[in-house]
């Protein structure tokens, strides 16, 4: 079977930009767009995978980025493309926080404060429902 060696770095980076995105920008508008988003990839690059097993395309990036494995091999390796956007969402979450009010591992670094403020629960900021 052949695959893309790019695949695994591609959902990587996908994986991270849009946990970013997810965390700055849309978690409170669209709270339901990382799992709908993360599950679209995902099925593209399985699809795409399926399709180049039984012949029906060609793999992304025909020519020096493709190469032949095991069919067993490769199975497994189809299999773990959700984990690896999770592995560069999990970094992306890591370094710039999980929500608009959290900073992330970057945060002390930065010079001027970008994240939005929050509510204590001491105010009536969360309820205790």
């Amino acid at each position: 079977m052949s695959l893309c060696i790019l695949d695994i770095p591609v959902l990587i980076v996908i994986g991270f930009v849009i946990s970013y995105l997810f965390a700055k920008v849309w978690r409170w508008d669209y709270p339901d767009i990382y799992a709908t988003l993360s599950t679209v990839v995902i099925t593209v690059f399985w699809l795409n995978a399926i399709l180049c097993a039984f012949d029906v395309i060609e793999p992304w990036g025909v020519g020096w980025v493709t190469t032949e494995v095991n069919g067993w091999v490769a199975l497994f390796i189809v299999l773990a493309y959700p984990l690896w956007f999770g592995w560069g969402a999990e970094r992306a979450r890591v370094l710039f926080g999980r929500a608009p009010d959290q900073g992330g591992l970057l945060w002390p670094f930065s010079l001027e404060e970008k994240t939005k403020p929050f509510r204590p629960a001491w105010r009536g900021g969360a309820s205790k429902e």
